[in-house]
């Protein structure tokens, strides 16, 4: 460790070469900060450094310093349904192309059954991974308490993951999530909706608000949320869409099949 350091510090002292014009005016702040943060940190409590059982010291600049901004529209969809299938409870839910960050987390206390067109080689207990396509679940009927899919039906017979195209592909599977949820039931589902529905071939689909209630025939409205990239009302994410900060939103629903 301290051969390492010592190298390190002549490299860092070549490179300050080039950090200054020949005015002695700074030109890489990058470079000058990672030189005086380097120093700081190796001289602080020093020689404490050396006896922490690190054997090696290596340099890798690499700032992240804005800030952490994540996928809001896949964090906020993602804690909604979690939201429900916990307050819920099943005995377990089928997930159908959802984000595995979604499943493993909320089958750490509901087991999951999750079903995707993609092989998936996640192994943890109460999470059961079967490939398969939304259009032909490998269910039978009635047998699913509860079935949730977010941002992923909208992609369903595009192509877009190597599945098989189907110009249908949303209508056959929301016709096969209500197959095999049982009476009473619960569907928690989420799909892109703006101003007007239109096909992103081979990307997405976006529906209208109107469009995307029509395809859930004998179910009851339990919840919605709408986002624009946040949780927002219907008519301020159209005007987001309209003005072009959003190209457009996610609608968010929990159904519950009629017995």
């Amino acid at each position: 460790m301290c051969r390492d350091i010592l190298a390190s510090g002549g490299q860092l002292a070549t490179a300050m070469g080039q950090a200054f014009d020949d005015q002695g005016a700074v030109v890489d702040e990058g470079a000058v900060r990672f030189a005086d943060e380097f120093c700081a940190f190796v001289m602080q409590d020093f020689p404490w450094v050396l006896t922490q059982g690190f054997e090696a010291l290596t340099l890798r600049p690499f700032y992240e310093l804005g800030a952490h901004v994540p996928d809001l529209e896949y964090t906020y969809q993602n804690a909604w349904a979690a939201e429900h299938v916990l307050a819920i409870r099943p005995e377990f839910f089928v997930d159908i192309g959802s984000l595995a960050a979604f499943v493993t987390l909320v089958s750490r206390t509901v087991p999951c059954v999750a079903i995707d067109a993609r092989p998936t080689h996640i192994r943890l207990a109460n999470l059961e991974y079967r490939q398969g396509e939304a259009q032909a679940l490998p269910l039978a009927d009635e047998t699913a308490p509860m079935v949730t899919s977010l941002h992923a039906p909208e992609h369903f017979g595009l192509g877009r993951y190597g599945d098989t195209l189907d110009n249908r592909g949303v209508e056959r599977a929301v016709e096969e999530y209500l197959r095999v949820l049982r009476p009473g039931g619960h569907l928690a589902i989420s799909m892109p909706i703006g101003p007007e529905a239109c096909i992103q071939f081979n990307a997405a689909r976006v529906y209208s608000r109107e469009l995307m209630r029509s395809l859930f025939h004998g179910c009851d409205i339990l919840d919605e949320m709408y986002l624009g990239s946040v949780p927002v009302d219907y008519e301020e994410l159209l005007r987001r869409a309209a003005a072009g900060t959003i190209q457009s939103g996610v609608y968010c629903l929990l159904l519950r099949k009629r017995p």
